[in-house]
């Protein structure tokens, strides 16, 4: 019995060392802001075939289609006022 209880206050000593105390609970104003529309981008018949990638200045976009008479595939640069910066369109890709 004595093994037992020095085992059961091993383990209770080492769930208080590492189990977190306190959790830390980050609070933003997010919540009480109102987020509205800004702008769109018509990609046409394509469509957006991956995560934007977001960089401190453009965000880029690749589109894909099934089939050419629905779209090149593209990758697309935009400004975050919705502004195209540019295109590279790749007609050997579809997917």
């Amino acid at each position: 019995m004595n093994k037992m209880r020095k085992n059961l206050i091993l383990v209770a000593l080492l769930a208080i060392i590492l189990l977190p105390v306190n959790q830390a609970e980050i609070t933003s104003d997010v919540e009480d802001e109102v987020l509205s529309f800004q702008w769109n981008i018509d990609f046409g018949e394509v469509y957006v075939s991956t995560k934007p990638l977001a960089t401190t200045e453009n965000i880029y976009v690749r589109t894909s289609s099934s089939s050419l008479t629905q779209g090149v595939a593209s990758v697309y640069s935009v400004s975050y006022d919705g502004v195209e910066n540019w295109r590279v369109q790749n007609s050997n890709s579809t997917m």
